[in-house]
């Protein structure tokens, strides 16, 4: 029962899933930007609010900084 339960999933909602995990990385990313870009020199939002946010993202903040300052080279962006 299992092995078709899979199947199914494989066969009908893989594609979709991923689709919503890559979204859903891309706007945690933008929000991200939104409210700790002032450490890597973007200006977008009043400190306060930045400072009230940090605590929730503090885990997540060293792998955000590294993906995004990561150079990126012309097949990265072509993929993307």
């Amino acid at each position: 029962m299992q092995s078709i339960r899979d199947f199914i999933y494989g066969f009908f909602l893989h594609g979709m899933a991923s689709e919503v995990y890559e979204r859903k990385g891309a706007l945690e990313d933008v929000f991200t930007l939104l409210f700790l870009g002032e450490t890597i020199g973007v200006p977008v939002f009043p400190s306060f609010y930045s400072l009230r946010l940090v605590p929730y993202y503090t885990g997540r903040f060293l792998r955000w900084k590294r993906e995004v300052l990561k150079p990126k080279d012309l097949l990265d962006i072509l993929h993307d």
